[in-house]
């Protein structure tokens, strides 16, 4: 990326949500600590595949089976 490149702070500040929205995909509505934890060890945190696997016999709502990984969710879409 080119670091000499200057974004007006309304573009950046769209864009930066944009990207955080993407990343939290996998893990959007996952609220369970420990189970974040885990999945941070073997898969890490951002831009992950959602996978209903992560979200079984804990607390969330695994809500984006239809989706893959960079993919915005919801909000970001709206």
């Amino acid at each position: 990326m080119n670091s000499n490149i200057k974004l007006e702070p309304r573009v950046a500040a769209i864009l930066g949500a944009l990207i955080a929205d993407s990343a939290s995909l996998g893990l959007h509505w996952l609220y369970d600590p420990e189970r974040i934890a885990q999945i941070e060890k073997t898969k890490g945190l951002v831009f992950l595949r959602p996978d209903a696997n992560d979200y079984a016999k804990t607390k969330g709502y695994f809500a984006h089976g239809n989706k893959v990984a960079g993919d915005s969710s919801g909000y970001g879409e709206l």
